[in-house]
């Protein structure tokens, strides 16, 4: 398969006595080198043994061997956006940023010049980007390179996804709030002999205070007012 470079046409053989020579095509002076191309196509190599000494040199004989075409790939990348994002510019679009190219050697550049177009069942279109949706990103316009070494160019498309923009901001709780309920401060006058305790010191209507009234030593409680 061609690749750029040149490469060996056949393995190199052996003799018993003498020595093997090539020659690539129908023409042309005989080498010890083994014959090499680096274009694709169909090559005819000549071989023989040439005598020596002891052994006579033998008839030619020919094999047909062939290069065989590079395949090469565009394809368009692909995007994903959210709702209200612009869509991406592929007005001018260039290799790398907004295609990818797979398949060249060396130096081979591709022929043409690449077109990418937005397309909604098979028309061309601008993309609603205020809605969710999907478009074919379509490559067009480029051709394999020019020097006879490659297949026809295998075109692939992308795709643009545009998704629901997520809303922002927490959501309402369920069910009603209400104002907290007022709260009185709560207070017992100093008692003689004795003292006077309080769950709590505020309290709302309907809760319950405990009061505790601890009479000195050598003193009982007589009444609670």
């Amino acid at each position: 398969t061609y690749n750029g470079t040149a490469q060996a046409l056949i393995t190199a053989g052996s003799a018993n006595g003498g020595t093997m020579e090539y020659r690539l095509g129908d023409s042309g002076a005989y080498s010890p080198d083994i014959p090499t191309a680096s274009n694709a196509g169909e090559y005819t190599v000549w071989y023989k043994v040439v005598g020596d000494d002891t052994y006579d040199s033998t008839a030619e004989y020919s094999l047909s061997v062939s290069i065989a075409k590079a395949k090469v790939t565009a394809e368009a990348k692909s995007y994903s956006i959210q709702t209200g994002d612009a869509a991406p510019d592929l007005t001018t679009p260039t290799a790398r940023e907004h295609y990818t190219v797979s398949g060249l050697c060396g130096s081979d550049t591709l022929g043409g010049t690449a077109v990418l177009t937005y397309e909604k069942d098979g028309a061309a279109v601008t993309p609603d980007t205020s809605k969710a949706g999907t478009y074919d990103i379509i490559l067009s316009s480029v051709t394999e390179p020019t020097n006879g070494n490659y297949e026809p160019i295998s075109l692939k498309n992308g795709t643009l996804t545009i998704t629901a923009r997520p809303s922002s901001g927490g959501g309402s709780s369920g069910g009603h709030s209400s104002a907290s309920a007022p709260t009185y401060s709560v207070s017992s006058p100093a008692a003689k002999n004795g003292s006077v305790s309080l769950s709590t010191r505020s309290a709302s209507k309907g809760s319950t205070v405990t009061i505790t009234v601890k009479p000195d030593s050598g003193y009982q409680l007589a009444s609670l007012t």
